[in-house]
């Protein structure tokens, strides 16, 4: 009986390790999502500026020619980029939500580290491994 809650024990702090392993991974996840979802956001701030210049010099010197270099193309591709970035974002929200719904989950299914210690607390002031099972105390009875 006693081995039985012991290995319950050791199961059930095998299983917090591992959801605390999942919690932290997905925390770090979220990190990497959301610093890339920074840079992203400045690289678009950035050729935003640089496609409104152009358009600026084009539209005030009247031909794509004065535009110290810059052609027609280029300013396409910058379009591209901007709007493969804005996509990249997108799909990147997407996933720090995903990630943050996963981590309300666990949270609703899983006890907090600081409920855990109170129920650590508790068990460890009752310490049920020192009392007997009511088959124990027959045995006992039985033997005297």
């Amino acid at each position: 009986m006693v081995e039985l809650q012991q290995a319950q024990q050791a199961g059930v702090a095998t299983n917090i390790k591992a959801i605390n392993a999942t919690v932290m991974l997905l925390s770090q996840k979220i990190g990497y999502l959301v610093r890339n979802e920074k840079i992203l956001s400045q690289n678009i701030l950035v050729l935003n500026d640089k496609l409104k210049k152009l358009e600026d010099k084009i539209n005030t010197q009247g031909s794509v020619e004065n535009t110290g270099g810059a052609s027609l193309e280029e300013v396409e591709s910058m379009k591209a980029q901007i709007s493969e970035l804005y996509n990249k974002i997108q799909g990147l929200k997407q996933e720090i939500e995903s990630l943050s719904q996963s981590i309300d989950s666990y949270k609703g299914e899983f006890v907090t580290k600081k409920e855990f210690q109170e129920i650590k607390y508790l068990v460890d002031s009752i310490n049920p491994l020192e009392y007997v099972t009511y088959k124990q105390i027959k045995d006992l009875l039985k033997k005297e």
